[in-house]
């Protein structure tokens, strides 16, 4: 039984060796996703690659926030992380309410261009993650975005 007990003893020490390996890998893939063992966290959470106090420096708050969105891994991020993001990386603002501000801008981008795009469930994402091209909201609704004023152009033309 001595043989069978040191094979086992081998097949054991080789096992253990493979599940260290496949720790190790699992490791640096999570920390190349940003990603601890506790879950999720927001890019910058101490990488080389993450967000910075000048990474948004000089942006709009919708460049910034594309950007932002960008560096999340394809995961939609709600207002707040996005705001907090932005403000981490060097956005100035004197809003007396932040969040509310981005939201506002960030409807607006939806409705005008759809660059970003608000997802039902209220978080944000950029449509190319969805394998979609830009569309501004009016326009996926029917409405006419091209000249803003909401009217058919027949409605124009008749009235001449």
């Amino acid at each position: 039984m001595s043989t069978e007990n040191a094979d086992i003893e081998a097949m054991v020490a080789t096992l253990e060796a493979k599940r260290d390996a496949l720790s190790k890998a699992i490791d640096g893939l999570k920390s190349f996703l940003g990603l601890s063992g506790d879950g999720p966290v927001l890019p910058g959470g101490g990488g080389s690659g993450g967000i910075h106090s000048g990474t948004f420096y000089g942006k709009t708050i919708p460049e910034a926030t594309k950007q932002f969105l960008g560096m999340c891994n394809k995961v939609p991020q709600s207002i707040a992380a996005i705001s907090d993001a932005l403000q981490k990386g060097g956005i100035e603002t004197k809003a007396a309410n932040f969040s509310s501000m981005v939201q506002t801008i960030l409807r607006r981008v939806d409705n005008q261009t759809g660059e970003i795009m608000r997802m039902p469930d209220g978080n944000w994402a950029l449509p190319e993650w969805y394998g979609k091209r830009p569309v501004p909201k009016a326009s996926r609704k029917g409405k006419d975005a091209s000249d803003g004023s909401g009217e058919p152009e027949a409605e124009t033309a008749t009235a001449s």
